[in-house]
């Protein structure tokens, strides 16, 4: 796993195709088509879309899910809510039905 020093550098790897990658903290990493912030899935690479989720768990967390939004065009994000604090499945599993 490549170290990346930010986690705005480590948003945009996973906005850019990475499958892997560690935040300087180590707190942050990409997993396949995930984004996870200690052990909650936050954001998801699916179907041409980025699954945002829009879950509150600390300030921290927070300040990530602002990031990403700010990151992603408007039309690719899709927002995810009712994520359990260390969910270890698919955001997509969270998406409603329209």
């Amino acid at each position: 796993m490549r170290n990346t020093t930010t986690f705005k550098e480590l948003i945009q790897a996973l906005l850019d195709g990475a499958t892997e990658g560690i935040s300087a903290t180590k707190t942050l990493r990409i997993v396949g088509d995930q984004l996870i912030h200690y052990n909650t899935p936050i954001a998801e690479r699916f179907d041409g879309k980025v699954l945002v989720n829009n879950s509150r768990y600390s300030l921290t967390t927070g300040q990530l899910q602002k990031q990403i939004r700010s990151m992603v065009p408007e039309e690719q994000q899709v927002i995810v809510k009712r994520v359990p604090v260390n969910y270890n499945g698919l955001l997509r599993d969270f998406v409603e039905s329209r």
